[in-house]
């Protein structure tokens, strides 16, 4: 798990302009993250990291609500799409 958001925290994956509350509407939104931009998933990715340093636990929280098993699921199908 740590890993894993070091990996995202690093530069290329962050969104600095990143609106939080925002971000968190975007990832409560099932439907949203099933055709998500690159963009949109890297703004809802840097909520998932940086909720941390405002919160103990909100990393796993991420995990056991599915945000992020959803983006990953996401990001694959983009990278599959780029394959064909």
């Amino acid at each position: 798990m740590e890993e894993f958001f070091r990996v995202v925290s690093s530069e290329g994956w962050l969104d600095y302009e990143y609106d939080p509350e925002q971000a968190y509407q975007m990832l409560k939104d099932e439907n949203l993250i099933k055709k998500a931009s690159l963009s949109q998933i890297k703004t809802m990715l840097t909520f998932c990291v940086r909720g941390e340093r405002f919160s103990d636990g909100h990393w796993g929280q991420m995990i056991e609500e599915g945000y992020i098993r959803r983006l990953l699921e996401r990001l694959d199908q983009i990278k599959l799409e780029q394959l064909k």
